[in-house]
């Protein structure tokens, strides 16, 4: 078994950051300065990674020892410290993910080619205090992809290269992870394409942030991602809602849920719960139906596309809620189920009470984007059970959750759905 993960090495540019406009305004202002002709945002881009003396030379056409890089290097390092973060931005899903990992309790350092001081300022802004560290270019020090600088940001988080790994977005990087004896997670969102990084080494590409979350996670020991089979109407199988991962809930009713595909159609979802006289006041749409007995369903079905979930919760007397986001804050109702007439079904019975919905393709594929549930196809989520308000209040998942307190809102605690 893989030791767990506790600390992230990341690659600032092109990984967190997308600071190729800011760089590439600098990198010209430098050219014309000194009377040469500006070069292309595309040029500029496929040379990130490198230190700015060798992107200044290449841009240049000179040799990165020539005398007159020792007069443009110190112009653009002026140029760029005033013009760092004008059009930077994180990518999508990136603050979310960092928050996620704090909260597991990862440790997390930025190691850049840029100058210590400049990256430093834009990790300060952009992330606070998500990032603890950051190692950058400084006298004394060989850059990227020689090993020292990522062994210097070990020795200051007090880890060892066992317990770490090292994310970035270019050839520089997977020759940084392999140099220093780290594993590698390397990202297709920043400066190179997949076909460029799996040519230099890469054993894969990741696509979005919620991926990359999932992969790090994954290595703890203490992550015990569950495995749903997702099999063909009417055929499903029964996953247990019965993790009780808080103390003093003590409340457990016996609850399982199943989910099945119909090709080409959608998935067919119906969760139950073994308890007679389910507390139930709300009966509309948006109603705060978590503080009833209430049963719940989390998804990303698309984590290619990003890093989104749905969740769907409901009770026995067909209140509901559904809101669509990365995270607990901010989530909307997509008009996706306004349009597709969609609304869950519930169920009360002497013994026990269930709910279910039918979740058609054309509507998560407005919601997530395209994709194509085919055998094998993975997807991400989780059942639950809760009940905030009654009398005996309690909070029951299918996959483990870990976090301070109650809380479901937590992709990177979902479990691994799998079209079977």
């Amino acid at each position: 078994m893989k030791k767990a993960i506790d600390c992230v090495l990341w690659d600032l540019d092109g990984t967190l950051l997308d600071t190729l406009e800011d760089v590439a305004g600098c990198v010209n202002g430098t050219l014309e300065k000194y009377g040469f002709p500006p070069r292309e945002l595309g040029f500029i881009r496929l040379l990130q990674g490198d230190s700015a003396r060798r992107i200044l030379a290449v841009c240049a056409g000179l040799d990165e020892n020539d005398p007159k890089i020792d007069g443009m290097y110190p112009y653009f390092c002026d140029l760029y410290a005033a013009k760092c973060d004008v059009k930077t931005r994180p990518y999508p899903g990136i603050i979310p993910m960092l928050k996620r990992l704090k909260a597991r309790g990862i440790k997390m350092c930025v190691v850049s080619n840029k100058s210590e001081e400049q990256a430093a300022q834009l990790v300060k802004k952009h992330f606070g205090d998500l990032i603890s560290c950051c190692v950058g270019e400084k006298k004394g020090v060989p850059m990227k992809p020689h090993p020292a600088m990522v062994r210097e940001a070990l020795k200051r988080m007090g880890t060892s290269k066992e317990n770490s790994v090292y994310v970035g977005d270019t050839e520089v990087d997977i020759q940084t992870a392999d140099n220093s004896g780290l594993e590698k997670f390397i990202v297709g969102w920043g400066f190179r394409d997949e076909d460029q990084l799996l040519k230099a080494g890469a054993k894969r590409v990741i696509k979005s942030a919620l991926e990359l979350e999932k992969t790090i996670t994954e290595q703890s020991e203490d992550k015990k991602m569950k495995t749903y089979t997702v099999k063909t109407f009417p055929d499903a199988e029964a996953a247990k809602i019965d993790s009780v991962n808080w103390e003093g809930y003590s409340y457990r009713p016996d609850c399982e849920a199943r989910l099945s595909l119909r090709p080409g159609e959608g998935f067919e979802l119906k969760l139950l719960c073994r308890e007679s006289k389910p507390l139930a006041r709300f009966t509309k749409f948006d109603d705060p139906v978590w503080t009833d007995s209430c049963l719940e369903f989390f998804a990303n079905f698309a984590p290619a596309n990003g890093d989104i979930f749905i969740n769907l919760e409901m009770n026995s007397a067909g209140g509901w809620l559904m809101g669509v986001g990365p995270h607990r804050d901010g989530r909307t109702t997509p008009e996706a189920v306004k349009k597709y007439k969609f609304r869950p079904k519930a169920q009360v019975f002497a013994d026990r009470w269930e709910v279910g919905s039918f979740l058609k393709l054309d509507m998560l594929k407005e919601i997530f984007g395209d994709f194509d549930p085919k055998p094998g196809y993975v997807f991400y989520g989780n059942f639950f059970k809760c009940g905030e308000a009654t009398p005996m209040e309690h909070y029951l998942s299918w996959n483990p959750i870990k976090s301070p307190a109650p809380d479901f809102h937590r992709p990177e605690c979902f479990g691994k759905f799998i079209v079977g």
